[in-house]
């Protein structure tokens, strides 16, 4: 499983359970991904 964060853009590239199953955690997190993209992109 591999994980790129772009400029305005999250890749994820892996098998389908492994794309699912990191969706559903992010999905628990307090952040939106737009959020996270917006912290990765001030740094």
């Amino acid at each position: 499983m591999r994980i790129e964060w772009g400029d305005e853009r999250l890749i994820l590239v892996g098998k389908g359970w492994q794309i699912r199953a990191k969706l559903r955690q992010l999905a628990q997190h307090p952040l939106t991904v737009n959020d996270l993209l917006r912290s990765f992109r001030s740094r």
